[in-house]
Protein backbone atom coordinates (compact mmCIF):
# COMPACT_ATOMS: atom_id res chain seq x y z
CA UNK A 1 0.00 0.00 0.00
CA UNK A 2 1.29 3.34 -0.96
CA UNK A 3 0.83 5.78 2.07
CA UNK A 4 1.47 9.58 2.47
CA UNK A 5 2.07 11.62 4.95
CA UNK A 6 1.95 15.56 4.90
CA UNK A 7 3.96 17.83 7.46
CA UNK A 8 1.17 20.99 9.15
CA UNK A 9 3.22 23.31 11.14
CA UNK A 10 4.48 26.81 11.34
CA UNK A 11 8.07 27.30 10.49
CA UNK A 12 10.42 26.17 13.53
CA UNK A 13 8.01 23.76 14.58
CA UNK A 14 10.80 21.07 14.31
CA UNK A 15 8.83 19.13 11.51
CA UNK A 16 11.87 18.56 9.16
CA UNK A 17 14.34 17.03 12.05
CA UNK A 18 11.43 14.81 13.58
CA UNK A 19 10.78 13.47 10.31
CA UNK A 20 14.61 12.83 9.05
CA UNK A 21 14.57 10.50 12.53
CA UNK A 22 11.22 9.02 11.23
CA UNK A 23 13.45 7.76 8.25
CA UNK A 24 16.43 6.81 10.28
CA UNK A 25 14.23 4.46 12.05
CA UNK A 26 12.23 2.92 9.40
CA UNK A 27 13.96 1.57 6.70
CA UNK A 28 10.16 1.59 4.20
CA UNK A 29 9.71 5.34 5.16
CA UNK A 30 11.43 8.00 2.91
CA UNK A 31 10.68 11.83 2.72
CA UNK A 32 11.00 14.45 0.53
CA UNK A 33 11.57 17.99 1.89
CA UNK A 34 11.11 21.65 -0.50
CA UNK A 35 13.85 23.22 2.12
CA UNK A 36 15.95 20.29 1.44
CA UNK A 37 15.74 21.06 -2.20
CA UNK A 38 15.84 24.75 -2.06
CA UNK A 39 19.27 24.37 -0.22
CA UNK A 40 20.76 21.56 -2.83
CA UNK A 41 19.39 24.32 -5.80
CA UNK A 42 19.81 27.27 -4.37
CA UNK A 43 22.02 26.96 -1.28
CA UNK A 44 19.17 28.66 0.75
CA UNK A 45 15.79 28.20 1.55
CA UNK A 46 15.50 31.72 2.31
CA UNK A 47 14.62 32.95 -1.47
CA UNK A 48 12.63 35.81 -2.79
CA UNK A 49 9.18 35.35 -3.07
CA UNK A 50 9.40 37.02 -6.20
CA UNK A 51 11.49 34.61 -7.97
CA UNK A 52 10.24 31.37 -9.42
CA UNK A 53 12.76 29.07 -7.20
CA UNK A 54 9.38 27.90 -4.99
CA UNK A 55 7.88 26.93 -7.87
CA UNK A 56 11.24 24.86 -9.17
CA UNK A 57 11.32 23.44 -5.65
CA UNK A 58 8.05 21.64 -5.94
CA UNK A 59 8.33 20.28 -9.45
CA UNK A 60 11.73 18.67 -8.10
CA UNK A 61 9.89 17.44 -4.95
CA UNK A 62 6.82 16.04 -7.30
CA UNK A 63 9.30 14.46 -9.23
CA UNK A 64 10.93 12.53 -6.56
CA UNK A 65 7.64 12.14 -4.92
CA UNK A 66 6.64 10.14 -8.28
CA UNK A 67 9.90 7.75 -8.03
CA UNK A 68 8.84 7.15 -4.39
CA UNK A 69 5.73 5.93 -5.09
CA UNK A 70 6.38 3.90 -8.16
CA UNK A 71 7.91 1.46 -5.26
CA UNK A 72 5.76 -1.29 -3.61
CA UNK A 73 4.88 -0.30 0.03
CA UNK A 74 6.29 2.75 -0.04
CA UNK A 75 5.64 5.31 3.30
CA UNK A 76 6.37 9.22 1.90
CA UNK A 77 6.88 12.02 4.18
CA UNK A 78 6.10 15.18 2.40
CA UNK A 79 7.57 18.22 4.14
CA UNK A 80 6.67 21.02 2.55
CA UNK A 81 4.87 24.51 3.45
CA UNK A 82 1.86 24.59 3.24
CA UNK A 83 0.33 27.34 5.12
CA UNK A 84 -3.21 27.28 3.42
CA UNK A 85 -6.08 24.80 3.41
CA UNK A 86 -6.20 25.36 -0.54
CA UNK A 87 -2.36 24.56 -0.55
CA UNK A 88 -2.80 21.87 1.56
CA UNK A 89 -5.90 20.11 -1.13
CA UNK A 90 -3.54 20.61 -3.86
CA UNK A 91 -0.98 18.74 -2.24
CA UNK A 92 -3.46 15.98 -1.29
CA UNK A 93 -4.51 15.52 -4.56
CA UNK A 94 -1.63 15.66 -6.54
CA UNK A 95 -0.47 12.56 -3.88
CA UNK A 96 -3.30 10.58 -4.42
CA UNK A 97 -2.87 10.98 -8.37
CA UNK A 98 0.62 10.07 -7.98
CA UNK A 99 -0.72 6.88 -6.33
CA UNK A 100 -1.13 7.64 -2.74
CA UNK A 101 -4.13 5.26 -1.49
CA UNK A 102 -3.54 7.11 2.24
CA UNK A 103 -2.85 10.26 2.86
CA UNK A 104 -2.04 11.44 6.39
CA UNK A 105 -1.81 14.70 7.76
CA UNK A 106 1.11 14.90 10.43
CA UNK A 107 -0.33 18.25 12.58
CA UNK A 108 3.02 19.97 14.62
CA UNK A 109 1.61 21.43 17.32
CA UNK A 110 4.83 22.42 18.91
CA UNK A 111 4.53 25.33 21.65
CA UNK A 112 4.85 29.06 20.45
CA UNK A 113 7.90 29.44 22.93
CA UNK A 114 9.64 26.75 21.97
CA UNK A 115 9.21 27.47 18.36
CA UNK A 116 10.51 31.08 18.84
CA UNK A 117 13.62 29.85 20.59
CA UNK A 118 14.31 27.74 17.38
CA UNK A 119 14.06 30.07 14.95
CA UNK A 120 16.63 32.38 16.78
CA UNK A 121 18.93 29.72 16.65
CA UNK A 122 18.20 28.66 12.78
CA UNK A 123 18.27 32.83 12.25
CA UNK A 124 20.12 34.95 14.47
CA UNK A 125 19.70 38.36 15.74
CA UNK A 126 23.11 39.93 13.83
CA UNK A 127 24.81 42.98 14.89
CA UNK A 128 22.12 45.54 16.95
CA UNK A 129 23.70 46.72 19.61
CA UNK A 130 21.60 47.97 23.16
CA UNK A 131 18.64 49.63 22.77
CA UNK A 132 18.17 48.69 18.79
CA UNK A 133 18.59 44.82 19.52
CA UNK A 134 16.13 44.85 22.53
CA UNK A 135 13.62 46.29 19.67
CA UNK A 136 14.46 43.98 16.95
CA UNK A 137 14.34 41.01 18.89
CA UNK A 138 10.75 42.11 20.89
CA UNK A 139 9.79 42.71 16.93
CA UNK A 140 10.40 39.67 15.48
CA UNK A 141 9.03 37.75 18.68
CA UNK A 142 5.76 39.60 18.09
CA UNK A 143 5.96 38.67 14.74
CA UNK A 144 6.66 35.28 14.78
CA UNK A 145 3.53 34.96 18.12
CA UNK A 146 1.52 36.67 15.16
CA UNK A 147 2.82 33.94 11.96
CA UNK A 148 2.55 31.17 14.58
CA UNK A 149 -1.26 31.86 15.43
CA UNK A 150 -2.88 32.96 12.19
CA UNK A 151 -0.92 29.40 11.22
CA UNK A 152 -2.78 27.55 13.73
CA UNK A 153 -6.31 29.40 13.23
CA UNK A 154 -6.43 28.69 9.53
CA UNK A 155 -8.42 25.43 9.23
CA UNK A 156 -6.08 22.32 8.75
CA UNK A 157 -8.60 20.44 6.28
CA UNK A 158 -9.15 17.61 7.98
CA UNK A 159 -10.97 15.33 6.04
CA UNK A 160 -9.19 15.31 3.15
CA UNK A 161 -6.71 13.43 5.11
CA UNK A 162 -6.84 9.45 5.94
CA UNK A 163 -5.74 9.93 9.63
CA UNK A 164 -4.89 13.34 11.69
CA UNK A 165 -2.16 12.99 14.45
CA UNK A 166 -1.29 15.81 16.27
CA UNK A 167 2.12 16.05 16.99
CA UNK A 168 4.38 17.91 20.28
CA UNK A 169 7.70 17.35 19.31
CA UNK A 170 8.58 17.83 22.91
CA UNK A 171 6.40 15.01 23.91
CA UNK A 172 6.70 12.18 20.97
CA UNK A 173 9.30 9.88 20.04
CA UNK A 174 9.43 9.02 16.50
CA UNK A 175 9.50 5.86 17.51
CA UNK A 176 5.99 6.33 18.94
CA UNK A 177 4.78 7.71 15.44
CA UNK A 178 4.14 5.03 12.79
CA UNK A 179 0.86 3.93 14.36
CA UNK A 180 -1.49 3.43 11.42
CA UNK A 181 -3.81 1.09 13.27
CA UNK A 182 -7.20 2.15 12.23
CA UNK A 183 -10.28 0.74 10.37
CA UNK A 184 -8.48 2.89 6.89
CA UNK A 185 -5.02 2.29 7.34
Amino acid sequence: MQRAILTIGPQCAGKSTFCEKVVEKYPNVVMVSRDAILRRLFGSVWRSPYSNDFFVAWQELWKEAAEYLKKPDTTLIVDGYNPSLSKRREIVAKLRELGAQRVYGWHFVTPVDQCLAWSFVRNPVKNPKGHWAKIVIETREDNYRSYWKSFHAEPLGARLFTRVRRINVLKQMPADILDFSSKNS
